[in-house]
């Protein structure tokens, strides 16, 4: 069987350049605070001890039984909306946190591997041990992008034996990580919440969803972008109105990854500046990403 190869990424209190990235992710605020507070309740074990040994020095009676939590975040939501850009950005600020390194491993778009019998599973039991032998620094973050590929229910009926082989592993690392004193958290990204096994659904500490930009967070977004390209204030109103699509929102990569850069790419091409009527322009003339479908 072939070795799974993770990426692996140092995060520091002063990686400056993924600051500036994680700032740039405007319109998220909510899923920021939700992914780092709760990693931070998972990884920072020491932390929390302290907290409640200052503030509630006799104990907290039967809640203590349950202050253990899974190591286990699910991040779920439609295609575009930054699932995958927060979860990869995320060590940084929680290194700032924590004032500790933390390294992020994220796995390949391949790790149910070419379907031989018995491969999901070991595949799967790989990466994890890979995970723990790898770790240099005191935390660390698994990323599993598309989880769904590896985690479907059980209780369909096409599901081939070797993929309930593979939900069966994933449920078992996942609680002896939560059984170790290993201070490693595990993001699972999915765009099919719905189609994840309902024994890896319960073993989540949390499920942040994230969703195309409403009227509010697209004020945000055209805020930001007025001031980046130095466009009067008073076409704000305008630009929102061009891009709120009622029935098929933009999401944030359509916004970022194809609007802005195709602007860009016309005012070069006809050597002048990225002004409002080239945004409206291609605002107009750029469909919205349609919605994923299960």
């Amino acid at each position: 069987m072939e070795t799974v190869q993770l990426q692996k990424v140092k995060h520091t209190p002063s990686s400056s350049k993924i600051k500036r990235q994680y700032s740039a992710l405007i319109g998220l605020k909510k899923q920021k605070q939700l992914l780092l507070s709760n990693l931070r309740m998972i990884l920072d074990k020491k932390g929390f001890n302290k907290w409640l040994k200052k503030y509630h020095p006799k104990g907290i009676g039967s809640l203590e039984v349950h202050v253990k939590r899974s190591p286990l975040l699910i991040l779920a939501g439609d295609v575009g909306c930054g699932k995958t850009e927060l979860a990869n950005l995320i060590g940084t600020p929680l290194a700032e946190l924590l004032n500790e390194k933390v390294e992020v491993f994220s796995t390949p778009s391949d790790l149910r591997g070419k379907g031989r019998v018995g491969e999901i599973s070991a595949r799967i039991t790989q990466v994890f041990r890979t995970v723990q032998e790898e770790l240099e620094s005191e935390f660390g973050i698994l990323i599993m992008d598309e989880a769904d590929d590896v985690a479907n229910s059980r209780e369909e009926d096409q599901q081939h034996k070797e993929d309930r082989a593979g939900v069966n592993a994933l449920i078992k690392e996942l609680d002896l990580l939560e059984k170790s004193n290993k201070k490693i958290a595990v993001l699972f990204i999915t765009n099919r919440l719905t189609t994840i096994d309902p024994a890896i659904l319960r073993r989540a500490t949390i499920e942040i969803y994230f969703e195309r930009p409403t009227k509010d967070v697209l004020s945000e977004i055209v805020d930001q972008i007025l001031s980046d390209l130095s466009i009067r204030k008073e076409s704000k109103s305008e630009i929102i109105e061009a891009l709120y699509q009622e029935d098929t929102p933009f999401t944030f990569s359509d916004i970022f990854r194809r609007i802005l850069p195709q602007g860009l790419s016309i005012a070069w091409q006809k050597n002048q500046k990225f002004d409002k009527e080239i945004l409206l322009e291609v605002i107009k003339q750029t469909k919205a990403s349609p919605k994923f479908k299960l």
